[in-house]
Parts: C-alpha cells; structure tokens; sequence
C-alpha cells in the first residue's frame, strides 16, 4: 500500500477533494488541518478557492515538485507535511508505515523496484484466465450496455424493446434528437425540463403521456396543477417532434416514447452519456390534477417519505438516491424552500443543516415569503448546466437547495451511498442510466392497451366529440 501509493507523484486532483483541510477542518468553519505545512496551505489556497463562494473545481498537482515525473518526490512531500489528500499524510501517523516513507525518501532506486514488483502483484487480483470472462471490444459501451441489460430485461418484461420502430419509423429516434438538439440551441434549460418532464409523466399513472393532455372544460389535467404549471416545461418540444412524425409516420410513434426519447436526450447533451431506450409505450387517455399531489414525491420530505414514494413505483432506495442527482440541472422557484430561509421553525429563522454562507446568497435572490414575487435559482450553483455528480457534493458541504435534497445526508445509509456517488462520478452516471430505464417502465401501456396520439394534447376519444 505504501509502495503504490507513491504513484500520487503523478496527476491532479479536485479542490472539492481535499478543501475541507483548508477551510473547514473537522466541520470547524475557517479551521485547516492542523497536519499541514502552513505554506503549502497559503499555496493552495491561491489554487482553491474557499467551497463556499466559488462555483469552480480547479484541480492541482497531486506533488507540486515533480509533477509530471514518476519519482519517490511524493515521498518527501509527506515527510515534510505536503500530502495533499489526508490518506496520503496519514502514511506518516503511524511508526510502521512512517519508517517506510523515510526509507522511500532515502532510496528512491529501491522504491522503482519495490513499485515495479507491487504493480506486477495488483496486476494479478482477480484475473480471469482461460475461458472465463470475455475479450471486449468497445469496452466502455460493453461496459454501460452490461449494467444496463437488467433494466432493459425489465422493461423486455412490460412489452418494451430497443429499436422498436426500427421497422415501423425508422427515423423516430433520431427526428427527436435533432428537435431536442434544437430546443438546447435556443434554451440551455431544456434538458432540464425535458428530464423533470419525463419524471412527472412516469410518476403519475405510470409512463403514458398523460402529462401532456390539455385541460378540458370537464377536467383539470396534470400539466396544470399547481405543482406543473407553471414550472413544469418542455411541451413545445415533443409537440415539435410528434409534429414531424406524424408527417412521417402517422399514428405509430407514442407521445410517451417521445418523452422518453427525449429525456434520454437531454441526459445525452447536459451529461455526456447514452443509454438505450426500449420503447413501444401507449399514450394514456386520462389525466388528472388531483393525482399530480399523490404521487410526486415533495420537497418537504424525509428519506422515509421519498423511499415509500419510490417503492410505490417499483424502485428501490439507491434508485431514490440516483435519480435525486437530476437535481444537477434545472432551476427551483423560491417558494418551494423559501420557509428554509425565513420561517423555519420557532427556534430558528434558517434551516441549521444548511450553510450559513448557502443562505446568505440564497437570501439575495430569494424574497421573504410574504412577497408577490417567485424568482428561481439554479438547484446546484456550481455546474448548473451539466449533469454530473456535483449535485451530491453540494449536500457533503450542506448546500442541498431543497429539503427533500439536504435529508439524503440524514440516514447513515443514503448518506453512504452519497459519498459513493461524489467519489465514483462515472459510477454514477453507469447507475443513473439504469435507473432512467426502470423507471421508464413504471407502469406503461402496451400492445393494445391505450392509443396512439395525433395529437400529444388531445386524446381521441375527446377529438371524435368534437
């Protein structure tokens, strides 16, 4: 361990990685680890600034000496208190592993050849020999299209495939593609309303387009409940896109496939990752108002509530904590938290698991609630455009915007699973795509159930009335 651990001479590393040895040690605001050369400490902060009050993550050198050499200069960093993350200077905490520091500063040659040897030894954990395992090709796509095979069986069971108007229209995919590449050009927001759009279908009898339907004089559809409208964005999109495809292929491509085409699209250009979507959903004839409050989850809740919310719907705690990191992207309206700022409890004006500093900035765009205004903020300050696991760095340092965000930190369980994701980011995105496909089959219309859709704001039965 100590041996490979030399190989931290090479690379860099995020700020968010080791900041809180420089400004907020122990959760002791202000505070820096104590283990560290003062002067390094002043050197980095030149480099990070304080996680607080900046929305970049600037990286620096793992070894500042020799940084794009592989030497034992890691070494003697360690030795005189320059380890840049903390399991790097803990190597020389303890006795044992202490003497093999100052053995590596001392022989540098004979590090090389202990390093070469233990690299030999880490190349033989596990291996699959013979006729066991595979010989990849592509093998970061075999690698995403694996993980995702369970999820895609899943939603094979529920009458859904990949490529399923590969026959039928074979441009359907694509034509949504282009329309949500489109829609990004004119608003950097769409993926992030195209993706809440999809989870609000889905969670509200099931994957079906309901969402989409236009009031009636007779009923108040989903998309206009108070909790859509008006926040919930995106229809002219997938109006877009059926518009071409019904000029197409008439009345063979669904709303609900749309929708779902287009989230994975807006995951695809926001995120940077692909994942394949089975389709041949049916669009729903009915939508509802009042079942809009009884199947979202709400930002009031706790881990108990969200994960009953999502058992409901077939999908499990870590499914909970996956799909949360949507909330990299997109934009909240003050009042949806405000009362964390203001009117908290009759202790507190502010909610105590949030950053003071996080409720300064936020009480600068935010007003008192009593206000006629509604303003909104982005959901994660720091890459507000980009779907990426910064969501769950933002809770580590207690800058979850909604309290249904800040509670996955309550439980030791999904607070676990939180640091796994700001520590496995690719890990993530891999689980976040299975997770989108599950819960893409919640539910779904197939084979003859439902219908499909001129119009994705009119059913047929109520245009034949008309």
């Amino acid at each position: 361990m100590v041996t490979l651990s030399g190989a931290h001479t090479l690379g860099v590393s995020h700020c968010s990685s080791f900041s809180d040895r420089l400004y907020d040690f122990n959760n002791s605001t202000g505070a820096v680890d104590p283990s560290m050369d003062p002067k390094y400490v002043r050197y980095l902060r030149t480099k990070c600034p304080d996680s607080d009050s900046s929305t970049q993550d600037a990286t620096v050198a793992l070894d500042p000496v020799t940084p794009n050499r592989l030497d034992n200069k890691y070494y003697v960093n360690l030795k005189y208190q320059r380890g840049l993350l903390t399991s790097d200077q803990a190597l020389t905490e303890r006795a044992d592993t202490a003497r093999m520091v100052e053995q590596h500063v001392n022989q540098g040659s004979v590090w090389a050849h202990k390093f070469s040897a233990a690299m030999v030894r880490m190349g033989s954990i596990g291996v699959f020999t013979g006729y066991q395992g595979e010989i990849r090709n592509l093998a970061l796509a075999c690698c995403l299209l694996m993980e995702v095979a369970a999820s895609a069986a899943l939603a094979q069971a529920h009458g859904l495939r990949v490529d399923y108007y590969k026959h039928t229209c074979p441009s359907a995919e694509a034509v949504v593609r282009q329309t949500v590449a489109k829609a990004v050009a004119r608003d950097s927001g769409a993926p992030a309303g195209l993706l809440r759009m999809h989870f609000h279908d889905c969670f509200v009898k099931g994957c079906d387009a309901s969402v989409l339907l236009d009031s009636t004089p007779d009923n108040t559809a989903e998309k206009d409940s108070p909790i859509n409208n008006p926040s919930l964005t995106g229809f002219d999109v997938i109006d877009e896109a059926k518009a071409i495809l019904e000029s197409q292929c008439p009345q063979v491509v669904s709303c609900a496939d749309i929708v779902a085409f287009a989230a994975r699209d807006s995951v695809h250009i926001a995120g940077g990752f692909y994942y394949p979507v089975p389709a041949g959903r049916r669009d729903g004839l009915v939508s509802m108002e009042s079942e809009v409050v009884e199947n979202l989850p709400m930002a009031f809740f706790d881990v108990k509530q969200l994960e009953e919310n999502f058992a409901r719907k077939g999908l499990s705690l870590e499914d909970m904590v996956t799909l949360s990191g949507a909330h990299t992207i997109g934009d909240s309206h003050c009042s949806s938290f405000s009362d964390r700022l203001y009117d908290f409890n009759s202790m507190n004006a502010s909610d105590p698991s949030m950053d003071p500093k996080y409720v300064s900035y936020l009480k600068t765009k935010c007003p008192t609630p009593d206000s006629a205004q509604d303003p909104t903020v982005p959901l994660d300050v720091t890459t507000p455009k980009r779907l990426d696991n910064k969501y769950y760095v933002n809770l580590k340092y207690h800058r979850g915007l909604l309290s249904s965000d800040q509670a996955l930190m309550d439980r030791a369980d999904t607070a676990r699973m939180v640091h796994a994701n700001i520590n496995r980011g690719s890990m993530w995105a891999h689980k976040f795509s299975e997770a989108m496909v599950r819960m893409g089959s919640i539910e779904v219309l197939t084979g003859l159930q439902g219908q499909i859709r001129k119009s994705c704001r009119d059913d047929l039965l109520s245009l034949c009335t008309i």
